[in-house]
């Protein structure tokens, strides 16, 4: 609590104002006596014990685990349900676009109700409605059915684990939740190697229509995750100093916060990355057809083990105070950009491999640190908008991003201009977020010279 006097007439301090701050940091040693530990913990948001933030973070990356591994892994089905239903390849292949397309695109209106609502009521309902789409897939007698059981009611589901699973840890650990944020999708991302070995198994053994029950089973498991990590989120999150009146901002207000130039800038950057990067996923196995015969799947399982290792670098090395948040993002960028013009370049297998590697680091750098960085631009009350948003955005760039590599191959008749011109454009992308910060602090400062008494949340944010 931070209190302002002023001196009467007499001398004698009269009370102007008084700040709540939660900062255990601003209240004196007699004053934290005088308060039992019970009642300082639930006062100041004291850090949760060590056991208390293990739990809590395996509790989130699970949930996240299964969201990620089942979203990216129904290609598995494919076969199966063309051999049952008879639809055609493009009806089928649409479940799994509209999975992982709400999953990802409706992240904006998660957020929003995250914010509304709280974040327990929004992982129980998406816990409830995954259950629901995947038990009811069971029962589905054609395609349209589970597009509507699997696609829409399951990724709507899927959409509600995985923001509140990213936000609960990014507000629960303090000075470290930059690390906590990459060690999540570190763990999460080991789902899109397993499941896809997981799913052939469950498949001999129980048919689709068993392992859908499963994994319907799998996804009620949420539940009792997203309760358990909301409740120890509660308890423990530790409130950052932040502009007093946040939590009275209307959703408008808060779209205002959001939508400043920084963040923009860090969009952008994102969506480009992540249409170069996820682009290239897409075509990998047309790419390499010619130096291997397994379809790239060895190269699949290279990229998934090496974002899940790259994920968890950065977020130690974001643990350095040399190592900000948006230089990590940019370079993260640059990498992948710089990966994909290398493998335009260079054909022979065991070059492939090693460039390959390259690109997964600069992946893996890119999709963690962009939450990351957009964690220390706006407000932590605005933060489930914002990065749902950026969610939003790169399910569209993610979902057009195979076709425009298509197209540009049907006018070249090679990967490789394509490659070049896309990482080109990658590298680009990568100063933006530099040249966000720049601007926003030469204008901040050029506002305190006109007005010394300016003092922005964006200057706050930027200290």
């Amino acid at each position: 609590m931070v209190k302002s006097y002023k001196l009467n007439g007499t001398g004698a301090k009269t009370k102007v104002s008084t700040i709540e701050c939660k900062d255990d940091r601003t209240e004196s040693k007699v004053e934290r006596e005088e308060k039992g530990p019970d009642e300082e913990r639930k006062e100041t948001g004291m850090a949760l014990n060590l056991v208390e933030k293990i739990v809590l973070f395996l509790t989130a990356s699970c949930s996240y685990f299964i969201v990620i591994g089942v979203a990216f892994s129904m290609t598995t089905f494919l076969p199966y349900w063309l051999d049952e239903f008879k639809s055609s390849r493009a009806q089928t292949a649409m479940i799994q676009s509209v999975l992982v397309g709400i999953h990802e695109g409706l992240n904006t209106l998660t957020g929003i109700i995250i914010v509304k609502v709280g974040a327990r009521i929004t992982i129980l309902s998406g816990a409830l409605l995954s259950t629901i789409g995947f038990i009811g897939a069971y029962f589905a007698p054609s395609t349209p059915v589970l597009l509507v059981t699997l696609g829409i009611i399951g990724g709507t589901g899927c959409s509600c684990i995985y923001l509140v699973s990213l936000v609960t840890v990014s507000s629960s650990f303090g000075k470290s939740s930059s690390l906590a944020i990459c060690l999540f999708f570190s763990f999460a991302s080991v789902g899109v190697s397993v499941f896809p070995y997981l799913n052939e198994f469950l498949i001999s053994k129980y048919s689709w229509r068993g392992t859908m029950l499963i994994y319907g089973g799998i996804f009620f498991q949420t539940f009792a995750f997203g309760y358990l990590m909301t409740s120890l989120s509660r308890r423990g999150t530790k409130p950052a100093c932040k502009d007093p009146d946040a939590k009275h901002w209307s959703t408008v207000q808060k779209l205002k916060h959001i939508f400043q130039l920084g963040f923009i800038l860090t969009a952008i950057s994102t969506c480009i990355a992540l249409f170069a990067g996820n682009g290239f996923l897409v075509i990998l196995s047309d790419v390499v057809k010619d130096i291997t015969d397994d379809n790239g799947a060895l190269f699949l399982l290279e990229i998934s083990l090496t974002v899940s290792v790259s994920t968890a670098c950065f977020g130690f090395l974001n643990k350095i105070p040399f190592f900000k948040s948006y230089v990590l993002f940019s370079t993260a960028v640059l990498v992948l950009g710089t990966g994909l013009i290398l493998l335009s370049l260079f054909k022979v297998y065991y070059q492939t491999v090693i460039l390959v590697v390259f690109f997964a680091i600069g992946l893996g750098g890119t999709v963690v640190m962009n939450n990351v960085a957009v964690l220390d631009l706006v407000d932590p009350e605005t933060f489930p908008i914002a990065v749902g948003i950026i969610n939003t955005a790169k399910g569209i760039c993610t979902g057009i991003a195979g076709i425009i590599y298509g197209l540009l191959y049907d006018i070249t008749l090679s990967y490789s201009l394509p490659l070049r011109l896309i990482g080109s454009i990658a590298c680009v992308a990568s100063s933006l977020p530099i040249l966000g910060r720049v601007i926003t602090t030469k204008c901040l400062k050029s506002d305190k010279k006109s007005d010394p008494e300016i003092r922005t949340t964006t200057e706050k944010i930027l200290e």
